[in-house]
């Protein structure tokens, strides 16, 4: 149940992403918007399962303290999953764009000679090529 959460979580949020919105608020719209299914979905376990790990409907030696367990955990990992995957969601798109843009931005620096046109500058078929003679006047490339 938890897995599933998440996963819808993060699919909302990616969705978007793609959509053209930022980070911060492709995060914050995909945890209001799944907080909901994911609380309805955990409550209605959690709640099938309390009068077993309660021993309301009589005590089970067995099966009561495994209800307990699944109670316990299912509602740690629905806080987990409501507060910690939006969080690291947030903090490594940020970085994944941030290292997209930066790389990005590289490629354009290698994509446009860095030397001025107006002096003869060789290019050659790949940026690390391009050798630009600033006592070469010729106006243009060779």
């Amino acid at each position: 149940i938890a897995v599933n959460s998440a996963i819808v979580l993060i699919s909302a949020g990616n969705a978007r992403l793609r959509m053209g919105m930022s980070p911060l608020h492709a995060t914050l719209y995909a945890a209001r918007r799944r907080v909901i299914p994911v609380l309805i979905t955990s409550l209605t376990t959690v709640a099938g399962l309390f009068s077993l790990a309660t021993g309301l409907g009589g005590k089970s030696l067995l099966w009561g303290p495994v209800a307990t367990a699944i109670v316990w955990g299912l509602i740690f990992s629905t806080v987990l999953t409501l507060l910690m995957v939006p969080l690291l969601f947030r903090v490594f798109m940020g970085w994944s764009l941030e290292r997209r843009a930066r790389r990005r931005a590289a490629r354009e620096a290698l994509a446009t000679p860095s030397c001025d046109l107006s002096v003869g500058c060789s290019l050659g078929a790949y940026p690390e090529n391009w050798r630009c003679d600033p006592n070469q006047t010729s106006g243009g490339p060779e």
